[in-house]
């Protein structure tokens, strides 16, 4: 298992979010957005998070809402063409995840040599976007067959616009994901995208599992990064960097700036 210092060579990596366009299919597809379009906008993203000083990039099909549980082939493509062509061009540390299908995560993850992946792994949830149900037996098995083991996985344990029907407290769930399944990383992300979790469960749940990595996936702003970085092994940064922190909004340069001056100074 990887720990964080291998895989960004840095103890608290800063990782920002790559929130590419509606892909093809999806409801807010607009044709005018072609694969190049698509493309440009994600380099665009992605440059800005590195003139700002962020440690990696991690992609999301975020404009594909609704999400579904498992994307169809047009949704592989694009996405893969796009990070393909954009960590060509940034070179930093990247993760891929897609929205919500843990297969197709493991898959591009693999081919396109990514450093890790964000995906559920286990649990069953009911929400937003429906009943889902993820198997790790399966999963796992999956990522056996296509040679993926070294592919480290940041899993996330909580979910997002939904509540879990596992009625263990999430110290429960937690020791038996890092028993059964031994992550690189543990992601604890707040009810929905832009909103941090409860700051006391994870410090928590860092003094139960000294030794696992674990970080904070959301909510995280100017205002309480500090506090969380103290308690964290890292964060993952969206939607308090856009414009107007506004979730579907492109990234604002001089925010993504102003926060990493802030990450800097809390841990100098």
């Amino acid at each position: 298992m990887k720990k964080i210092q291998e895989i960004f060579n840095k103890e608290k990596p800063i990782i920002g979010m790559v929130h590419l366009l509606p892909l093809i299919g999806t409801p807010y597809y607009n044709n005018k957005y072609t694969p190049s379009i698509i493309e440009d906008k994600a380099l665009e993203e992605a440059e800005k998070l590195k003139i700002a000083g962020f440690d990696a990039i991690l992609f999301a099909n975020e404009g594909d809402r609704p999400y579904e549980h498992q994307v169809g082939p047009e949704i592989v493509s694009l996405y893969s063409r796009v990070a393909y062509s954009v960590t060509r061009e940034i070179k930093l540390p990247f993760g891929v995840g897609v929205l919500m299908d843990p297969k197709a995560t493991l898959a591009l993850g693999k081919t396109l040599e990514a450093n890790f992946v964000r995906m559920y792994v286990s649990g069953v949830f009911a929400g937003t976007f429906g009943f889902q149900y993820l198997d790790p037996g399966e999963i796992m098995r999956y990522r056996r067959k296509i040679e993926a083991m070294d592919l480290p996985i940041f899993c996330n344990v909580t979910p997002h616009a939904a509540t879990t029907l596992d009625t263990r407290t999430i110290e429960e769930i937690v020791d038996s994901i890092v028993l059964m399944i031994n992550p690189e990383v543990i992601l604890i992300p707040g009810p929905r995208a832009g909103l941090p979790p409860k700051l006391e469960t994870v410090s928590s749940l860092k003094e139960h599992f000294p030794d696992q990595n674990i970080i904070v996936s959301s909510g995280v702003s100017i205002e309480n990064v500090k506090e969380i970085l103290k308690i964290s092994d890292g964060v993952i940064v969206g939607t308090s960097i856009k414009k107007d922190e506004v979730l579907w909004n492109p990234i604002d340069l001089e925010r993504a700036k102003r926060f990493i001056d802030v990450v800097k100074n809390a841990i100098s």
